[in-house]
């Protein structure tokens, strides 16, 4: 059971709900709030943005730019899945780097950050990379990746694994950067329960 008094913060979050529906965002919100996770998050301060042909590359917190993701259709997950990578991000798994031209967010790529259960090495995945249409792939998407990779060498990253998809062609631009094919992912999808 959870108590108010490993919960200070349950109380707080509760009083305003008080009377509505229980909403999965809500729920969320209660159950990490009865969890009260201190922030653990990896400052994106600490590493240096880039500017490049009117660009901004930079690391920034995932939590302040669910708006500008949504704004321009990079966002997918919604709800819970949103509050889940909030969570990664408070834990310290989750950093997300990002492309600007201006204030506008053009492209990101999102990487969660773990210790290898296998060797021990701090690693990290790529999650998403994605790039507003008029974005130079070969270019901004390269830049991006090796930014990336900079600021997660100097947190101690030694392991970067990434996804291409078959129809997305990222293989061409990791493999431009050192990346080599190690393993076939499969995948299935049952449209039903059994």
């Amino acid at each position: 059971p959870v108590t108010t008094n490993n919960s200070p913060h349950l109380p707080r979050l509760m009083a305003p709900r008080l009377g509505h529906d229980l909403t999965p965002d809500i729920a969320l919100a209660i159950e990490q709030a009865a969890r009260h996770v201190d922030d653990h998050s990896i400052d994106p301060a600490q590493f240096e943005p880039m500017a490049v042909d009117g660009l901004t590359i930079q690391a920034e917190r995932f939590r302040d730019i669910v708006d500008d993701l949504n704004a321009i259709g990079f966002q997918q997950e919604q709800g819970i899945a949103v509050e889940s990578l909030r969570f990664d991000e408070l834990q310290g798994r989750l950093l997300q780097f990002t492309v600007r031209r201006g204030p506008e967010l053009v492209g990101h790529v999102r990487v969660f950050v773990a210790t290898s259960r296998h060797t021990g090495v701090l690693m990290a995945r790529q999650d998403r990379l994605q790039l507003v249409p008029d974005m130079d792939v070969s270019l901004v998407g390269l830049t991006l990746m090796r930014y990336a990779e900079k600021c997660l060498l100097q947190i101690g990253v030694r392991h970067i694994e990434a996804d291409s998809k078959l129809t997305d062609g990222a293989d061409a631009l990791l493999s431009e950067i050192g990346y080599h094919a190690v393993a076939m992912k499969f995948s299935k999808t049952f449209t039903e329960a059994a």
